[in-house]
């Protein structure tokens, strides 16, 4: 009736490891990881000595948002990086081209 193709049930079990993945996911530390992944990947590759922040800004000035709070939002980076390789494909940002390859592994 409803076209649902699972649900996710919360149990006495499991509500513990859900809260966690909650709350990874509200504070950016899942996207941080993802993120760091991306900027080790780049560093492996090009021997940069950028440093993790100025790797983010390369995207763009949103790419190293903070919240009203001062804290970086690394969700915003993601999105930065997807609208950059959406919109300029081979010519985006090389930041933005490797997170976009591990957000696309993370995906698979």
């Amino acid at each position: 009736t409803y076209n649902v193709d699972s649900i996710l049930l919360i149990s006495d079990d499991n509500y513990s490891d859900v809260y966690k993945l909650m709350t990874s996911f509200s504070k950016g530390d899942y996207s941080k990881d993802l993120i760091m992944e991306a900027y080790n990947n780049y560093k492996s590759k090009t021997n940069t000595t950028m440093g993790f922040d100025e790797f983010r800004g390369s995207i763009s000035g949103y790419a190293v948002a903070k919240d009203d709070n001062g804290n970086y939002i690394y969700d915003e980076t993601i999105a930065e990086a997807f609208h950059d390789c959406y919109l300029n494909g081979n010519n985006a940002a090389p930041a933005s081209i490797e997170i976009v390859k591990v957000l696309g592994s993370r995906l698979n």
